[in-house]
């Protein structure tokens, strides 16, 4: 019941957390044990982009275009063969790599 009513508040959650990353400007994502895409706005920004979501209706969101940020090749071209959006990327401070020793 507990893992139901979860799932339940993060769908209605989705448009939420999806327009406040349209309006931060976050559009990337790392795969699980690959590494972090790294985003930080300051408190304040954050804070008055979370106030004006939760205060708005539901209009329609962009079609927005999320990358796939990785810098392993195998990744990379394994996203490609399927047709995800996906970008090598070296560590910093947009990405944090888990292996740093992979070659780009």
């Amino acid at each position: 019941m507990l893992i139901d009513a979860h799932k339940a508040t993060a769908r209605q959650d989705a448009w939420s957390k999806a327009a406040a990353c349209e309006e931060l400007g976050i559009s990337a994502a790392a795969l699980a044990n690959e590494g972090i895409a790294a985003f930080s706005p300051s408190p304040a920004n954050l804070a008055a982009v979370l106030d004006k979501v939760r205060a708005g209706s539901q209009p329609p969101i962009s079609d927005q275009h999320w990358t796939i940020p990785t810098n392993r090749r195998t990744t990379y071209e394994l996203l490609q063969s399927v047709g995800a959006p996906a970008r090598m990327e070296q560590g910093g401070e947009r990405f944090i790599a888990y292996f740093l020793d992979e070659p780009l």
